[in-house]
């Protein structure tokens, strides 16, 4: 075991090299504030503006899964309404779907 004195030497060695700069904490509470700035900048969506579709909206999806025939949907918004109590709002829609069928046996000859 070492002396108390080299022991208490070593920690006052180790707490030095840990002691940082000034400017640095000064760097990094800037930093810091920056960052908190920037993640409380944007606000949070609510349901009602994700879902805001206007009349005649068209959206198209395709789907394309290995082994099958494409298919793609086609969905047009022709209508909204609101519910008796007004706190629900309703969209009627139009969908197409385009779809192609594959024969997979072999056709029949007679």
């Amino acid at each position: 075991m070492g002396s108390l004195s080299a022991i208490w030497r070593q920690a006052r060695t180790v707490s030095n090299k840990l002691k940082t700069h000034p400017m640095k904490k000064f760097y990094s509470i800037i930093l810091a504030l920056v960052f908190a700035s920037a993640i409380s900048a944007q606000n949070l969506l609510t349901v009602r503006e994700v879902f805001d579709f206007s009349i005649g909206d068209k959206f198209q999806i395709s789907g394309n899964v290995p082994g099958q025939p494409p298919n793609r949907d086609r969905i047009t918004i022709v209508g909204k309404y609101y519910s008796i109590g007004s706190d629900t709002l309703f969209y009627l829609r139009s969908h197409d779907s385009y779809y192609t069928t594959m024969l997979l046996e072999p056709p029949y000859l007679k």
